[in-house]
């Protein structure tokens, strides 16, 4: 009895021993999904680095793992097109639509006499941040009206976008929107094959995620054939499938190819970049948030880094700084030396008459840190950066 019950014991302990090391394992990949999900959400950096929540089918998560998407939805092109008729649209041109494509004027002439819909009335009152409107992308347009979307999980809508859902499906209805976008689609199918063949996504998304520590498991690139001005990335996850995506707002090809301030031979540069520096947001945001304090005290007269519009906290400042300067060298890999020049110069005159007056300096002294040290990611180049800013 005494050996028996010596080798329940020993039974017991084994068990007690493998559920002990269940229940740890089980701890262990918590922690490492939390620390996934700390890693979005600790950023206070900027607005562009803020965490929504979605609720992917298992289906969704297997055919978007590792997949790029790029669409243009119709809900999403329907306020694009409302935003087109305001006078806030009209008074700020190449903020929030181009008004010289041809497909502009194809929508000034279809939607052109709805200018006076309460809507459109609606919109120009209440109008401050076009991105805000960008919630809409995922709505099934109904004969009850707009629906949310059953998977996104956007919480930041602002009060104006809830009380225009009602209008915008009037507005959708008295302009025969639905026939519009039906007639458009040969055209907007174009604008995505053409996106995919200037803009090499899988590849920069690759650089990016060897480059830093976040991890991203698919991208969504939403177009708009009237959007120039007012580029925006969200990132969703669903904690639940430890599954993140990141949403691109980002310019369609006719946009910049017809832009009156872009050469056309660098047309293709522009709209890379355009993309690159909204992706990387992702990527750079996090980073940067690990050292809030020595950015403090890097930039402590922020009118000597920045004196343009927006862009507060010298945190936020350093995110355009870190975003844009990250692209050269990815940019210098990837295009010829013609190429690269093109763009490098329209960038610097981009980002001086954006404010940023040290980016030429800031970008020079990184491409220098990545030469002298190849072996290190852009992410262990960050706090080096930090420094030179210091020393300025």
């Amino acid at each position: 009895m005494k050996i028996i019950s010596a080798r329940k014991g020993v039974f017991r302990s084994k068990v007690y021993l493998l559920l002990g090391l269940i229940f740890f394992l089980s701890v262990m990949v918590n922690a490492a999904g939390c620390g996934r999900i700390e890693q979005f959400t600790r950023s206070s950096s900027t607005g562009t680095d803020s965490l929504q929540y979605a609720d992917f089918t298992d289906q969704m998560v297997e055919e978007r793992t590792g997949q790029v998407v790029i669409e243009v939805p119709p809900a999403y092109e329907l306020m694009q097109i409302a935003l087109s008729l305001t006078q806030a649209s009209q008074q700020q041109p190449y903020r929030y639509t181009h008004p010289e494509t041809a497909y502009y004027r194809q929508v000034m002439d279809h939607f052109g006499p709805f200018r006076d819909h309460e809507l459109i009335k609606t919109l120009d009152d209440t109008i401050r941040n076009p991105t805000s409107y960008r919630a809409i992308f995922d709505h099934q347009i109904t004969p009850d009206g707009l629906v949310p979307s059953s998977v996104y999980q956007v919480d930041h809508l602002s009060g104006a976008f809830q009380t225009s859902l009602d209008l915008l499906k009037e507005f959708a209805v008295e302009t025969e929107f639905e026939d519009f976008y039906t007639a458009h689609q040969p055209y907007y199918q174009d604008q995505i094959q053409r996106y995919q063949e200037i803009v090499p996504v899988r590849g920069i998304w690759e650089f990016l995620e060897v480059n830093f520590s976040t991890e991203i498991d698919s991208v969504r690139i939403v177009l708009s054939p009237l959007m120039v001005g007012t580029n925006n990335t969200i990132k969703f996850v669903d904690r639940e499938q430890d599954f993140y995506e990141s949403l691109l707002f980002v310019p369609s090809p006719n946009v910049i190819q017809d832009h009156p301030s872009i050469p056309a031979e660098a047309a293709d540069q522009v709209l890379t970049r355009s993309m690159f520096t909204e992706i990387d947001h992702n990527y750079v945001n996090p980073a940067t948030d690990q050292y809030l304090e020595e950015i403090d005290r890097a930039m402590r007269r922020l009118s000597d880094w920045h004196t343009g519009s927006g862009y507060t906290s010298p945190a936020e400042k350093f995110n355009e700084y870190f975003t844009w300067a990250v692209f050269f060298p990815w940019a210098k890999q990837y295009y010829s030396p013609q190429d690269y020049q093109d763009i490098y110069q329209i960038t610097m005159e981009r980002m001086q008459y954006r404010g940023f007056i040290r980016f030429e300096a800031f970008t020079q002294e990184l491409l220098r840190q990545v030469d002298l040290h190849p072996e290190k990611t852009l992410e262990e180049h960050m706090p080096v950066m930090i420094q030179w800013m210091k020393a300025q």
